[in-house]
C-alpha cells in the first residue's frame, strides 16, 4: 500500500494527528497536578498514612508519570517502527479512556463512604493510589505515544512543509501542557471540599478528563492508515539491546550527539523547576498548616504588659501572670496567610514554566536560524 504525503498543513491526517497529541498532552499534565493534589490531600490530610508527607507525594506521583519513559521508550521506538505508527496512536488513545475511566473511578470512590462496604479512611486510601496509578498509566500511554507521534510526521507530511508542522505541532504541544496544569490546579481548588475530603468535586475533573479522551480518539481516527515503517525489525522484550544499538548510532555523529545532549538538558532543566516549584507549594502548605495549629493551640495573650490585679490581692502579691508568659502565635489567624490557595499558587508557578518554555524556544530557533 503506498501512501503520498501530504503537501498542505490542512491535510485530513496532519490535523487528526495535532488534536489528538493536544488533547492527550492536556490530559496528561491535568491528571498529574490534580493527583499531586488529591493524593496530598487524602494520605496525608485525612488518613495520616506513615511515611507519605506532601513532599513524599509529589515524588511518588512525578516519578509515577516519568518512570514509563525510563521503562518502555526503547520497545515504543521498536514497535513503533514494527507496526503501522496510525495503528499505534489508536491503541493508545484507546487505552487513554480506559486510563481515564480508571482515574474518574478513584475520583468517584470517596463518595460510595455511605454505602459502608470499607471504613472511610480504607476508601480514601484506595481512592488515592487509583489516581496514582492513573497517572503511571497515562505516562506509559505517553511512552509509547510519542515515538509514534514524531515518528510519523515525515510519513503524512512532504518534505516542503514538513518544518512547519513539527513547529505547529511542538508549539500545540506546549500549550495544551500550560492549559492541562492549569485547568487541573484551578479546577480543583474550586472544586475541593475544604471542610470533608470525601465530599468534594474532583469527579468533575475525572469526568471531563474521561470525555476529552473520548473525542481525542475521535480525532485520531482522522489519520489515515499507512504502512509500517520496518515490519521486519527485530522484536526484544530487552531494553538494553535498543539502547546499545541507538548509543552506538550516536556515537557515529557528532551533530546527532549535539542535539541529543541539549534536548535531554532542556527537559531535565524544565522538569526541575517544575519539581522545585511543587516543593515550594507543598512546603508553603505545610508552614501554613502549621501556623494555624500553632494558633489554635495557644491562648489569647493579655493585651497589657502590666495587668491590673485581681479585686482582693495585696501588693506583695502577684497577679496571675500565666498566660502572659506563653508564646503568640507566629502570625495571628486574621492574618495568616490562606491555605486554600496553595493549589492556585502551585498551578499558576508551575503554567508560567510552560510560558517560558513556550515563549523561550521559538525565540531562540529565530537567533540560531538567524545566525
Amino acid at each position: 500500500m503506498n501512501f503520498i504525503p501530504a503537501t498542505k498543513l490542512s491535510d485530513r491526517s496532519y490535523v487528526g494527528l495535532v488534536l489528538s497529541q493536544f488533547l492527550a498532552a492536556f490530559n496528561d499534565q491535568a491528571i498529574h497536578i490534580v493527583a499531586i493534589f488529591f493524593a496530598s490531600d487524602l494520605l496525608h490530610g485525612y488518613v495520616h498514612l506513615p511515611g507519605f508527607d506532601q513532599k513524599t507525594i509529589v515524588s511518588i506521583v512525578t516519578a509515577c508519570f516519568i518512570a514509563p519513559f525510563f521503562l518502555f521508550s526503547p520497545l515504543a521506538g521498536i514497535l513503533a517502527d514494527k507496526y503501522s505508527k496510525q495503528r499505534t496512536i489508536v491503541f493508545w488513545k484507546i487505552a487513554e479512556v480506559f486510563i481515564t475511566g480508571l482515574a474518574l473511578v478513584g475520583f468517584l470512590l470517596p463518595h460510595t463512604v455511605g454505602w459502608g462496604w470499607a471504613d472511610s479512611k480504607t476508601i480514601a486510601t484506595i481512592s488515592a493510589f487509583l489516581v496514582i496509578a492513573a497517572v503511571f498509566l497515562m505516562g506509559t500511554h505517553s511512552a509509547f505515544f510519542v515515538p509514534a507521534k514524531y515518528g510519523i510526521m515525515p510519513e503524512i507530511l512532504h518534505t516542503s512543509v514538513l518544518s512547519r508542522g513539527n513547529g505547529i505541532l511542538e508549539g500545540t504541544s506546549f500549550v495544551s501542557n500550560i492549559l492541562g496544569t492549569s485547568f487541573g490546579g484551578y479546577l480543583y481548588f474550586f472544586l475541593k471540599n475544604r471542610a470533608d475530603p470525601l465530599a468534594g468535586g474532583e469527579w468533575v475533573i475525572g469526568l471531563t478528563l474521561f470525555a476529552l479522551a473520548w473525542l481525542g480518539m475521535a480525532f485520531a481516527y482522522l489519520v489515515a492508515p499507512i504502512p509500517a515503517a520496518s515490519p521486519d525489525r527485530q522484536f526484544t522484550l530487552n531494553p538494553l539491546v535498543p539502547l546499545a544499538k541507538n548509543f552506538g548510532e550516536l556515537r557515529r555523529s557528532k551533530p546527532l550527539v549535539l542535539a541529543v545532549v541539549g534536548i535531554a538538558f532542556f527537559t531535565f532543566m524544565t522538569l526541575f523547576v517544575r519539581q522545585t516549584l511543587l516543593f515550594q507549594g507543598e512546603s508553603a502548605k505545610e508552614l501554613h498548616e502549621a501556623r494555624a495549629h500553632l494558633a489554635e493551640m495557644t491562648p489569647p495573650a493579655s493585651s497589657s504588659n502590666n495587668p491590673v490585679p485581681p479585686a482582693g490581692a495585696t501588693p506583695d502579691a502577684p497577679a496571675q501572670t500565666s498566660t502572659t508568659l506563653l508564646p503568640t502565635p507566629l502570625v495571628p489567624p486574621s492574618a495568616q496567610p490562606s491555605q486554600q490557595l496553595d493549589e492556585l499558587w502551585i498551578a499558576t508557578l508551575v503554567a508560567l514554566v510552560g510560558f517560558g518554555v513556550g515563549g523561550g524556544v521559538p525565540w531562540l530557533a529565530g537567533c540560531l536560524v538567524r545566525g
